[in-house]
């Protein structure tokens, strides 16, 4: 469900409000976003920023990607993490961590696809690289978020809409 709403701040093309059931609008064409939670000390997101880098990259015209990084009080650590491992789309601060309660997520890295519906296409993980914690594969068997973005591109339904997420828990328990 959609609220009415005055928007906080403008950040790559979506408004931006902090109220518990608000969803960041679109302001440009593109059909298709993912939202990344990720958490900026989770060595697991840490990793995946250069996979999440290339597909920022290889589909720029057709799908915008938005980071949220879970609000620690500290105003210089999403700066310090962007710049780090320099990543390539925008990041910005869950203040109350309303998009994490939103979107009922609990680790991090974790992802959410919408279409230009706001309906959740495909959440969970990027892909199948780390299948327990410390753990990961040379390389995924399983694409994830990249199937089910090419699957919606081609106008095809998403076959995985949901999968589990091998991450950091993200800490909840100063949140009102």
């Amino acid at each position: 469900m959609l609220n009415i709403f005055i928007c906080a701040q403008f950040l790559a093309g979506f408004c931006l409000a902090f109220a518990h059931e608000t969803v960041p609008q679109r302001r440009d064409k593109q059909a298709l976003r993912v939202y990344v939670f990720l958490g900026t000390d989770c060595p697991i997101s840490q990793d995946y920023v250069g996979v999440l880098n290339e597909m920022t990259v290889r589909y720029k015209d057709r799908v915008t990607f938005m980071g949220f990084v879970p609000d620690t009080g500290r105003a210089d650590e999403i700066k310090e993490f962007k710049d780090e491992y320099e990543v390539k789309f925008d990041l910005a601060s869950d203040k109350n961590m309303s998009m994490i309660k939103s979107y009922n997520v609990h680790s991090t890295p974790e992802v959410v696809l919408l279409d230009n519906d706001n309906v959740v296409q495909y959440q969970g993980a990027i892909d199948n690289w780390y299948y327990s914690l410390g753990k990961h594969r040379q390389s995924p068997t399983e694409n994830y978020l990249k199937d089910a973005i090419e699957g919606l591109l081609s106008g095809k339904a998403v076959e995985i809409r949901r999968t589990e997420v091998v991450g950091c828990i993200i800490n909840m328990t100063h949140v009102h």
